[in-house]
């Protein structure tokens, strides 16, 4: 089965264009993303944002939906780089809510 390997950028506030990104509004499963980026916004800290990015870095069609992994990055005004991070695996069908759905943080502040 061949593996599709995409890049969307979504901003903290609505969805937003970045260079040699595709917007979500271009992507097919754009209801999916959306979806798993809600149930994203259900487990992640948000305390002291300033923006957020989600990039969606994998997504494989499946008999139900798409398997997607999408990695999230919180920044803060003060900070350069991101303050957290969050890898999550969404399983999901149109705008619906994730079938099966798991997120851990990657970012290692210590």
């Amino acid at each position: 089965m061949m593996k599709r390997v995409i890049l969307v950028s979504i901003a903290a506030l609505g969805f937003a264009t970045h260079a040699g990104a595709a917007s979500v509004d271009e992507v097919k499963y754009d209801g999916e993303v959306r979806s798993c980026v809600a149930e994203i916004r259900n487990h992640v800290d948000y305390a002291g944002a300033s923006h957020v990015r989600h990039d969606v870095v994998l997504v494989k069609p499946k008999l139900l939906g798409y398997v997607m992994r999408i990695d999230t990055a919180i920044y803060t005004e003060t900070e350069g780089g991101p303050v957290r991070e969050y890898a999550s695996y969404c399983v999901v069908n149109g705008n619906h809510r994730p079938l099966k759905f798991e997120i851990s943080e990657t970012l290692d502040n210590s």
